[in-house]
């Protein structure tokens, strides 16, 4: 649940299977003398007795559901004089937003469940960078709880605690929940409150994300709690660690082109913009003329190649990949001013690349090398497993499409750069 508060926030949280007691019998050996008791006097029609006497066929009370907790947000003290001020449930995404305005800087706070992770995210940005500072928290109104924070994991608060059990004193259901918090890598530090072991303070950053996940140690309804095998703490942990390895950094060896293949075909051309703004952030100059980009990318434009192993990370045709959609859309829209002013630059700057790229091999063709196909692994001449060689297939039909396109490009760029001034034509 969503307060919705501006300088204050709470997110109050749930988690189903928190509830008092533990299996039991239920059954009363007195229910069968209170039973025949009721009928006789049903029989009787002596109703208001019947009523009175059906006291005996009462069982013991219910247990109870329990709350988990709350997640508390503080923000400083200028959002108290809060502008324009906004929510919503779009029962579209299931997203809950919150939208305002301090000082000319709109925040937006937007929180999702996932079933099939069993995470609460909560993404908190503004419009200004450097502009998202608050203390975040757990909290709990059950007596018998710990909060702290993750020795192996700072940014992250864990609560843990139990509910209480059949009888005073008794092992009831255990339950952890654990929340994580990440900030934008170029801006934002993150640190323990000073005063409270159980909070985090999150200081100029440009966004920030939460991920709660909580589990208990329920096992159905005819395990006790104190029998259980479930470890309340893993579990809530292992959600987290799960949700840490989703499809979340652009791989451009195919995923993020496969993406935006529908687009055009299916009419939706505005939905490739985003991808035109990523590709121009990610055309910077590297030693070679031209731009590159390898297999993977992120929010910051990276373009440099990954990490750890080659058969990924080797591959610097990530930008030309992305480049033959510059030309297809140029192909379904006719498109003039975009191809002058947007596609034909980025082209020509990949192609540049490439041709800084390609060599001349021992047989007298240019090749690529040192050349990947993506994700995979051929057998060497010694047998063994090797994914680094020169002028794989992917390599070279890349190339050839991108050096295509940029001829054709170039061609029409060719006719609309002859201006009419005064009455005659001209080329430039």
């Amino acid at each position: 649940m969503v307060w919705g508060g501006v300088a204050a926030e709470t997110i109050q949280l749930n988690e189903d299977t928190l509830w008092t007691g533990a299996p039991g019998n239920y059954t009363d050996p007195d229910a069968p003398k209170a039973l025949a008791q009721v009928r006789n006097l049903v029989h009787e029609a002596q109703f208001v007795q019947a009523t009175q006497a059906s006291a005996g066929l009462f069982g013991g009370p219910t247990q109870v559901y329990q709350p988990l907790g709350d997640i508390k947000l503080q923000f400083d003290g200028s959002h108290l004089n809060d502008g324009a001020y906004s929510r919503e449930l779009d029962l579209d995404t299931a997203t809950a937003r919150v939208q305002y305005t301090v000082g000319g800087v709109e925040f937006s706070r937007e929180h999702f469940a996932s079933n099939p992770d069993q995470i609460i995210a909560t993404n908190i940005s503004a419009s200004s960078p450097g502009s998202v500072s608050f203390t975040v928290s757990l909290d709990c109104a059950l007596p018998d709880h710990r909060i702290h924070i993750n020795n192996d994991h700072k940014n992250q608060i864990v609560l843990i605690g139990s509910c209480s059990g059949q009888q005073p004193g008794s092992t009831g259901i255990q339950f952890a929940a654990v929340l994580e918090l990440e900030i934008s890598a170029g801006n934002g530090v993150v640190s323990r409150l000073d005063d409270d072991d159980n909070g985090l303070r999150v200081e100029g950053a440009d966004w920030a994300v939460l991920l709660l996940s909580a589990s208990s140690s329920f096992q159905g309804p005819f395990t006790n709690p104190a029998n259980s095998t479930r470890n309340p703490t893993s579990l809530a942990l292992l959600a987290l660690q799960e949700v840490a390895k989703l499809s979340c950094a652009p791989h451009l060896n195919i995923n993020l082109e496969m993406n935006y293949w529908p687009s055009l075909p299916c009419n939706l051309r505005e939905c490739e913009e985003p991808l035109f703004d990523h590709i121009q952030a990610l055309s910077v100059n590297y030693e070679a003329s031209g731009w590159v980009v390898h297999h993977v990318s992120d929010l910051w434009a990276k373009s440099s190649a990954y990490e750890r192993d080659a058969r990924w990370a080797i591959w610097p045709m990530g930008g030309a990949w992305l480049c033959t959609h510059l030309w297809e859309y140029y192909t379904y829209t006719m498109d003039k001013d975009f191809l002058q002013k947007t596609a034909y630059p980025l082209l020509k700057g990949c192609a540049s690349f490439l041709v800084d790229w390609l060599i001349k091999g021992p047989q007298g063709y240019l090749e690529t090398n040192p050349s990947t196909s993506p994700e995979h692994l051929f057998v060497a001449p010694d047998g063994k497993q090797a994914s680094v060689s020169y002028s794989s297939t992917m390599d070279m039909a890349i190339i050839k499409e991108i050096f295509s396109a940029l001829v054709s490009a170039a061609e029409v760029v060719k006719l609309l750069s002859c201006c009419r001034h005064d009455s005659l034509w001209f080329c430039i």
